[in-house]
């Protein structure tokens, strides 16, 4: 992106897998360093080298010849199947699932829904579309963030997906709320998962060692993000806001207490020996 005083900005995004906090740090130092090396010198110094092929999420997570080709069900253990479990249970909490049709208030109706190949949320003729829009937080700015998320014992990740779910609540139903509606929001969080089991990846190059959890907060008033914005110094909307970020807070710890990134990839590494990828990619873009 140039402007007219003829400087540019670098507009860099990564595909979902390689979001893990150390791949793109990685990626980002080389840029940097190129560029600096370009401004000093006029050409770039750090010459290019080859990597090698870096392992799988399942092996650096679960270990080498652990996978489920490796073990079957003797990788399988009783907090396994409790995480299943629980993730199933989630769907009684009937989460957003867009389109918000009528049907997808009944968590078993959207559950066969999905299993017979249609999208549990019902379908939309004007289709789907993600808008992506860069935003730049000042010094001064991010400096007081970061206060706040420490005088109330969260982190930034905890105070943005509090923020994303209030404000997900003012665009349900194209912005149509309805007087009196609660609903349960899942926030997907990203996670390195490097970070997690055996380790084995030590962050040598660009791997796809992104894992997720997902968050589920509410039961949160349609409009809630408008009602915080339009009064954010206000006793209830601090607590409303401070309260959903604990919450993720502690979500996540109890996730990753109870090695819930192993388990997780553990049922992953399960279902794509099982899964027909083409219909999972199709029914997920839905």
């Amino acid at each position: 992106l140039n402007n007219d005083d003829g400087q540019c900005a670098l507009v860099f995004a990564s595909n979902h897998a390689i979001s893990d906090q150390g791949s793109v740090n990685m990626l980002v130092d080389q840029m940097i360093a190129d560029v600096a090396s370009i401004e000093e010198s006029g050409k770039i110094s750090n010459k290019a080298t080859s990597q090698k092929i870096p392992m799988a999420m399942e092996d650096s997570v679960l270990g080498i010849e652990n996978r489920w080709s490796d073990v079957q069900t003797e990788g399988i253990s009783p907090s396994t199947l409790k995480y299943v479990a629980d993730k199933a249970a989630e769907g009684f909490r009937n989460p957003v699932i867009l389109p918000d049709s009528e049907k997808a208030g009944d968590s078993t109706l959207s559950a066969i829904t999905t299993i017979m190949g249609q999208s549990a949320g019902g379908e939309i003729e004007a289709g789907r579309k993600t808008v992506l829009q860069f935003r730049t937080l000042s010094k001064e700015t991010t400096a007081a963030l970061l206060e706040a998320c420490r005088t109330n014992d969260v982190t930034i990740t905890n105070a943005l997906t509090a923020a994303a779910a209030l404000t997900s609540s003012d665009f349900i139903d194209g912005g149509d709320a309805k007087a009196g509606t609660k609903r349960n929001y899942k926030v997907l969080q990203s996670l390195d998962m490097r970070r997690f089991g055996a380790q084995l990846d030590k962050c040598d190059t660009v791997a796809c060692m992104a894992g997720s959890n997902d968050l589920m907060l509410g039961p949160i008033q349609d409009r809630s993000g408008e009602t915080v914005r339009s009064n954010p110094e206000s006793s209830e909307n601090q607590k409303l806001f401070w309260a959903l970020s604990r919450e993720g807070r502690m979500q996540t710890n109890k996730f990753v207490s109870s090695d819930g990134p192993v388990h997780a990839v553990r049922v992953f590494d399960f279902a794509m020996t099982i899964s027909d990828m083409n219909n999972l990619v199709d029914l997920t873009a839905r």
